[in-house]
Order: C-alpha cells, then sequence, then structure tokens
C-alpha cells in the first residue's frame, strides 16, 4: 500500500521534485529502521541479554 502510495506521488510530482521527495522519504525510513532496532534490542538489554527470559514461543 506504501509503495502504490509513493509511486502516485512521485508519478505526480516530476521527475524534478520526485527525487527530493524519495530522498526525503529514504531519510524517513533511515531512522524509522534505527528506531525499530532500537526498540527490539531494549528488552534484551533489560533482562541480561537472555531472549528465552522474554520471549515465549509458546
Amino acid at each position: 500500500m506504501v509503495v502504490a502510495v509513493l509511486a502516485v506521488v512521485f508519478a505526480v510530482l516530476g521527475w524534478d521534485r520526485a527525487d527530493k521527495a524519495a530522498s526525503v522519504v529514504s531519510a524517513l525510513a533511515g531512522v524509522a529502521a534505527v528506531g525499530v532496532a532500537v526498540w527490539a534490542a531494549w528488552p534484551a538489554a533489560s533482562v541480561g541479554g537472555n531472549p528465552s527470559r522474554w520471549l515465549s514461543l509458546t
């Protein structure tokens, strides 16, 4: 869904402005990826790094 929306936005903006929009979207995706990585690592660090304590597969 997000890819389709971005494709439409890039098509409507035209090439001159679409490259700037793509740069902004890429930067936001990078920041979001770092945020998700920190969020995912936070519980492991708080319980001593043993995922079996906080991850239950049952």
